[in-house]
């Protein structure tokens, strides 16, 4: 077999979805470079896949990735398309396969943060590795009467495991939901590589993925570091303290401010790290993650007023601040004369 420049295909398990469409979406991918297909959807793509061989041009040629029985272990998969070599002479792990991961992560991220926010904040989907859950295990024993007691806490995880409750749509569904109003400047900044410049897009995608790693983090303490992470990421250029950070934010988001609980957040956030508070509060993680989610949104919209870098991102948002400032100011003069 040749392998060079072969059409790679990387499957992904992922978790919390289920596909309603009986028809693969290998030949037209509905991410352009990636796709989701379902367990079922592998048994009609497999003379696909093992066509690999004929004398088709590269652009059809693709390479059977699966292990015997892979694919009936997992209900979904998130796959990704690569050119390149497999295996590389030396054995190490191959730079396609690192960058197939990595494409994997930007687009299961963007599928966590939109079905979080659709499912009411109650599950979302994940890549099978993201689904970390733990059971809190603890035993009480009274040595004089020989009793003990064992209390067991119900699993913690994010990401929807249970079948029955799995989000179901269909590859229709889920780009309308992508391509709806609310979500279409990020999608298509994830989506797209050219939708906007590199710098910025790179800047959207670092605070993506520490957005969704913390919704899928165990702890309300570390989601909300991861929050509040993926704000800074969008707006702290080196030097710039967290009172700076959040006039931007309020420059971004408005009179939505208040209503976002931003000091809320940013004080849980400094709270734990600076004088190690813990928080056991879920309602002020949930609206850590509300507030991240609101952000990111109203950000990408922002990327289309012609701005290139993170920097200028900034320095737009520091005018919008001083202006609005100077307005109420002006205002408030008005009224007293």
């Amino acid at each position: 077999m040749n392998l060079t420049n072969n059409v790679w295909w990387f499957f992904f398990p992922l978790k919390g979805l289920l596909l309603k469409d009986t028809i693969n979406s290998i030949s037209n991918p509905i991410f352009h470079d990636a796709t989701i297909i379902s367990r079922e959807q592998i048994e009609g793509i497999l003379p696909i896949l093992d066509s690999s061989n004929s004398t088709k041009n590269d652009s059809n040629n693709i390479i059977y990735l699966f292990e015997d029985d892979f694919y009936d272990d997992f209900d979904v998969y998130l796959a990704i398309k690569r050119t390149g070599i497999i295996p590389i002479p030396d054995g190490s792990k191959p730079e396609l396969l690192k960058k197939a991961t990595a494409r994997a992560y930007e687009i299961a991220a963007l599928l966590t943060i939109v079905y979080f926010e659709w499912n009411g904040h109650k599950g979302t989907c994940g890549l099978l590795e993201q689904m970390h859950r733990y059971n809190k295990t603890i035993m009480a024993y009274n040595f004089e009467s020989k009793g003990f007691n064992i209390h067991l806490s119900d699993p913690i995880t994010n990401i929807i495991e249970t079948p029955e409750d799995y989000l179901e749509f269909t590859h229709s569904e889920i780009t309308d939901l992508l391509n709806s109003e609310r979500y279409v400047e990020l999608s298509t900044i994830i989506i797209n590589y050219r939708y906007i410049s590199s710098q910025l897009r790179s800047t959207v995608i670092l605070s993506v993925l520490r957005l969704s790693s913390a919704i899928h983090s165990l702890d309300y303490s570390s989601q909300i570091l991861g929050c509040v992470t993926a704000i800074e990421i969008l707006f702290s250029e080196q030097g710039d303290g967290f009172g700076l950070i959040k006039k931007r934010v309020r420059a971004l988001v408005g009179q939505m401010y208040d209503s976002l609980s931003v000091e809320e957040v940013f004080n849980a956030r400094h709270l734990f790290v600076h004088k190690g508070t813990s928080i056991d509060d879920q309602s002020i993680a949930l609206k850590a993650i509300k507030l991240a989610i609101e952000v990111l949104i109203y950000y990408s919209k922002s990327t289309q007023k012609g701005i290139t870098s993170k920097k200028q991102m900034s320095e737009y948002l520091d005018v919008i601040y001083t202006a609005n400032k100077y307005a109420l100011n002006w205002n408030h003069n008005l009224l007293e004369n």
